[in-house]
């Protein structure tokens, strides 16, 4: 509901944007000045990073820099708490490595999540704001552009499935220097039982991106030529939003190893003997 939005989003973004101040506040003693200034050079880099990824990124959005800093806060404010447990470059290395050995799997657990979230939030903060999409009809050896890249229909295909038939096409992706990127197969399936037609996503994966690459209807094109919908998208730092929540599960899973965070187990008394 829009109400619900309106509420919840501020909520949620005043709950991240405090987040790293959370482990360094004592309970019923906590100093807010104290805080800020061991957590001012991450809060520092993480404005300044934003201000870089809205002067250098077209197109220029502030709301998605603005998320962009937010999640390098998490991530510097997750690993400013860790140096301070730890003391680094304020005592002999071989004490802070001592500090470090000795932390509670909590203490660990702790910074993996809170930096993974920071990871999550980069990865949304990109692919929903600088999502790249095209989609034109091509004949054999036409191409077009999407973003960096150049993709090319090299051909088309029938291929028999066990239960469908399907058109396969075949997309060169070269980027600016023509260097192949990736040869990508999407496919049209038709499923002669239920009479359903489906798109089969070919997923090309470039380092923390992802291009999709899809195939659609057949058209007729310039000339009377035949002509297929090719639909493409690159998706930036798509990948953090599946990394972010795996290092919070993985927190999680080493702050319930923590012998110090254990459930007991109800057990019925013996009765005493009479």
């Amino acid at each position: 509901p829009p109400f619900f939005n309106l509420t919840f989003t501020p909520v949620m973004l005043l709950a991240l944007a405090i987040l790293p101040a959370g482990p360094l506040l004592a309970w019923k003693r906590g100093d807010a000045g104290a805080v800020m200034r061991r957590l001012w050079v991450a809060l520092a880099a993480a404005a300044v990073l934003g201000l870089v990824t809205y002067g250098l990124i077209v197109p220029r959005k502030a709301l998605a820099s603005a998320g962009v800093a937010l999640g390098f806060w998490l991530i510097g404010g997750a690993l400013a708490e860790l140096a301070e447990r730890v003391k680094l470059l304020r005592v002999p290395l071989a004490q802070t490595w001592r500090r470090a050995t000795g932390l509670p799997r909590g203490a660990w657990g702790t910074t993996l999540a809170h930096a993974g979230m920071g990871v999550f939030v980069l990865g949304a903060s990109f692919e929903t704001a600088w999502r790249v999409e095209q989609a034109q009809a091509l004949s054999l050896g036409q191409s077009f552009r999407l973003g960096a890249y150049s993709l090319t229909l090299q051909d088309v295909g029938t291929v028999e499935g066990p239960n469908y038939l399907a058109e396969r096409g075949k997309v060169a992706i070269v980027d600016q220097a023509g260097r192949l990127v990736c040869a990508a197969r999407p496919e049209r399936r038709f499923y002669p039982t239920g009479g359903q037609t489906t798109s089969e996503v070919h997923i090309c994966p470039k380092g923390l991106d992802d291009l999709y690459i899809v195939l659609g209807e057949r058209r007729a094109g310039e000339g009377g030529k035949p002509a297929w919908l090719v639909r493409a998208y690159v998706n930036p730092w798509v990948r953090l939003i599946f990394l972010g929540p795996l290092l919070m599960a993985l927190g999680g899973a080493i702050s319930l190893s923590d012998r110090r965070i254990r459930l007991g187990v109800g057990r019925r008394a013996s009765e005493t003997a009479a």
